[in-house]
């Protein structure tokens, strides 16, 4: 009688544990898919600025200074992501 209800509460926690372990991967899973969603979107956002002409000079102002490629993109979207809190 004492085995039957012995395996039984370990049966209980070991689907309690295994339970845990599922929601936390989940959750990561779901942070990263987040956080490459971030990347993507603010790598893609960077590569379209680098890309258009650049902004006309204002009177009494010096013109813009642009990128000339789009190789510091994705670690300006790192960045940004990582302030926004997302990665």
């Amino acid at each position: 009688m004492i085995t039957v209800a012995f395996r039984i509460g370990l049966l209980a926690l070991m689907s309690i544990a295994l339970g845990a372990g599922s929601t936390s991967s989940w959750a990561q899973a779901k942070s990263e898919a987040n956080c490459t969603a971030c990347l993507n979107q603010e790598t893609s956002d960077c590569v379209r600025r680098v890309g258009s002409p650049p902004p006309a000079a204002v009177a009494g102002k010096p013109a813009p200074v642009e990128a000339s490629g789009a190789s510091y993109c994705p670690q300006s979207a790192r960045s940004t992501c990582t302030a926004k809190g997302v990665c």
